[in-house]
């Protein structure tokens, strides 16, 4: 395998994620291979694994950053709610 071969199919194990991300994933590890030089290549692919296996990684760390991403708001909104029931409890007296 080389090169190329690894982002093509990189990419085929991407194809389910957001357009966006499957270039942010090419372009980081093409500047890993860039950076790693021609004469390093084959020790690169050594060390990355398989692509099927650096997807399933890039397609959990992006799981866990929809996750936490949807726990945020959540977390918000409870806040709100709080402190409308806090208000109202205070402003009872003074509206009845």
């Amino acid at each position: 395998m080389n090169r190329s071969e690894f982002i093509q199919k990189l990419k085929a194990e991407l194809s389910k994620l957001p357009q966006e991300e499957v270039d942010a994933a090419v372009e980081y590890y093409g500047e890993y291979f860039d950076e790693a030089g021609a004469e390093n290549e084959q020790a690169v692919l050594e060390q990355l694994g398989s692509p099927k296996h650096v997807a399933s990684q890039i397609k959990a760390e992006y799981a866990a950053r929809l996750f936490d991403e949807e726990d945020k708001p959540a977390v918000k909104k409870g806040l709100s709610a709080t402190w409308c029931v806090v208000l109202a409890i205070c402003s009872a007296p003074v509206s009845i």
